[in-house]
């Protein structure tokens, strides 16, 4: 039996770094863990698809911080078609290490999000803000988006639009309009 588990451990105290070596920092875990749990960000959502409107509302809070994960609950409100609805909180783990993608290729001919820093005012305060503008166009339509983030807020995006034109339209705006810290 010893025979067999030495070589065995061996094997598997070689192999173990390689694997941790293909494990990375997860950006989410790295940017709420900054946090301390209770800390929560709202964002609105307004949309509007072949005439029917919606909204939502979405808070997502940090519910607890280790040295591993962090836990965040998502409970969000919608109104569609003028029924409200209330979903059921959604938790999930968010992991402190993640597997490292392997690098895809891009497409060349694909167009290059063009991006920028702006400051825009947010819930109250003013944040500097990185934006990334991409669009694609596909089946005869066009979908614009664009999206602003701040390393200064939980969750890092603060207001996000999107614009769909051709065979079906669709506008979609959403912005942060409530953000708690828990010091």
């Amino acid at each position: 039996m010893n025979r067999l588990f030495l070589p065995v451990a061996a094997i598997v105290c070689c192999v173990s770094p390689v694997l941790a070596a293909d494990k990375i920092d997860n950006p989410e875990y790295k940017q709420w863990a900054a946090y301390k749990a209770g800390t929560s960000v709202t964002m609105k959502t307004e949309s509007e698809a072949a005439g029917n409107k919606s909204s939502m509302s979405m808070t997502t809070k940090l519910v607890e911080v280790t040295g591993d994960k962090v836990v965040l609950e998502t409970v969000m409100t919608i109104d569609a078609g003028g029924q409200k609805m209330d979903m059921p909180a959604q938790k999930r783990d968010v992991p402190a290490k993640i597997e490292k993608q392997p690098e895809t290729k891009t497409d060349e001919k694909a167009p290059k999000p063009k991006t920028g820093e702006e400051e825009i005012e947010i819930a109250g305060k003013k944040y500097k803000a990185k934006w990334t503008e991409t669009t694609t166009e596909q089946n005869g339509m066009k979908s614009t988006a664009k999206v602003w983030t701040s390393d200064e807020v939980p969750g890092t995006v603060l207001k996000m639009e999107s614009k769909t034109t051709g065979a079906m339209e669709a506008t979609s705006k959403g912005v942060v309009t409530e953000i708690k810290i828990v010091k």
